[in-house]
């Protein structure tokens, strides 16, 4: 009988069957969240918030859809931002971001009607 931590073999050579082969699954878009989020992590908070701050001043005041577009990629940035940190923040940071999401995606629907 084989210890429970050995795969079964099969075939002649004792290689394991198709479906018994151990395959790494690395996701490259994981590596690239953690570098982005690494330099994130690096830059001066008061300079995001004014460029921040900046971006959507420029997104109110371009016409339309445009204006709506750039708020709706700043949504999809926050967005991503937030499923990338959820599990570290507290529970208070979680809604406050989730509001700022809010109020972000409620801005861009207002903007492009």
């Amino acid at each position: 009988m084989r210890p429970l931590h050995e795969p079964r073999r099969v075939g002649f050579h004792h290689e394991p069957g198709h479906h018994e082969h151990v395959a790494k699954h690395t996701d490259p878009r994981s590596h690239m969240s953690q570098r982005v989020l690494s330099r994130l992590g690096r830059l001066n908070p008061t300079v995001v918030f004014l460029g921040v701050g900046a971006y959507v001043f420029v997104a109110l005041v371009l016409p339309g859809i445009i204006g709506a577009a750039l708020l709706v990629l700043l949504a999809a940035g926050v967005g991503w931002l937030l499923t990338r940190t959820w599990s570290v923040q507290p529970p208070a940071i979680r809604i406050a971001r989730l509001v700022i999401l809010t109020l972000v995606v409620a801005l861009a629907v207002v903007k492009a009607t």
